[in-house]
Formats: C-alpha cells, structure tokens, sequence
C-alpha cells in the first residue's frame, strides 16, 4: 500500500499543514511544509505498512498535524512576517 490509501495521495493531517503554511514567512515556507508533510508522510506509511489504517490511526495524524498550528506561529514571530503574532 501506499500514500494513496488516504484518495488523495497526502497523508492525514496534510490540510492542515498545508492551512498553517500560510503562517510561515514565505522564504522559509517551502521547506516548513516539506519537513512537516515529509514527518506526517512517514508515520502514515509505517501504519500502512503494519495494517493500522484505521479511523484511529487517521485521527493520531490529524491530532499530530494541529502541532503545526503553534509551530507556524513560532515562526513567524521569530522569523519575521508581520506583527500579527509579536504583540
């Protein structure tokens, strides 16, 4: 099985990484989004490979990827950006 299992191609929790990207200063977003989605895309082969595609192995990828969310923040408050986030 592949990554493909998901019907789309990109691993559980990769829309939100994808959302939160927006967050990350631009000259540094591309490799942000690579390590996050290459991170998500790793634990879901190994669940893939073992036979735990399973609701409960989607939604641990899910909970993982909304650690993006205080990641991107990170940041962009200490990468630059706007000061949306530096007050």
């Amino acid at each position: 099985m592949s990554l493909a299992v998901t019907g789309r191609g990109r691993p559980p929790g990769a829309g939100i990484v994808a959302a939160c990207a927006m967050l990350v200063p631009p000259e540094r977003r591309d490799d942000w989004e690579a390590e996050w989605i290459g991170e998500l895309s790793y634990a879901w082969t190994v669940k893939v490979n073992a036979g735990e595609v399973t609701p409960a192995a989607r939604a641990s990828l899910v909970v993982r990827a909304l650690g993006a969310v205080s990641d991107a923040i990170w940041f962009r408050r200490n990468y630059g950006g706007d000061s949306m986030f530096s007050q």
